[in-house]
């Protein structure tokens, strides 16, 4: 029974970053242009956040929340002034499925998931 409701869970909480994923890129970005990405993904040793040119740094407060599976948070990486950022795997806990966030000026822009090994 735990098993199934974990299963439930785990499919519930996936579609629900998903959707705001598609709510978020249809409102603030309708070319669909990623505006933030994580590469390699999934993560051995280290990987990079690019984000887009298109968001103005100087001028806004941009973030970065990480979330494991069940939805509390990793680490957070804010007021981020480089376009491309260089993160350990470290910074994760275990290996696994994570989600995060792209926040701007405390708003929702993009979300993903991204897997470390």
């Amino acid at each position: 029974m735990k098993k199934l409701f974990t299963l439930i869970f785990i499919f519930i909480s996936f579609n629900i970053f998903v959707s705001q994923n598609a709510i978020a890129k249809s409102l603030f970005a309708p070319d669909l242009k990623e505006i933030l990405s994580i590469y390699p993904n999934p993560i051995a040793t280290n990987a990079t956040i690019k984000i887009s040119n298109d968001i103005n740094l100087q001028e806004s407060n941009v973030s970065v929340v990480f979330y494991n599976i069940v939805g509390k948070e990793i680490f957070k990486i804010s007021q981020i002034k480089n376009y491309e950022i260089n993160i350990s795997r470290d910074n994760f806990k275990t290996s696994g499925l994570y989600f995060y966030q792209l926040n701007i000026d405390e708003k929702l822009q993009s979300t993903g998931k991204v897997i470390v090994k």
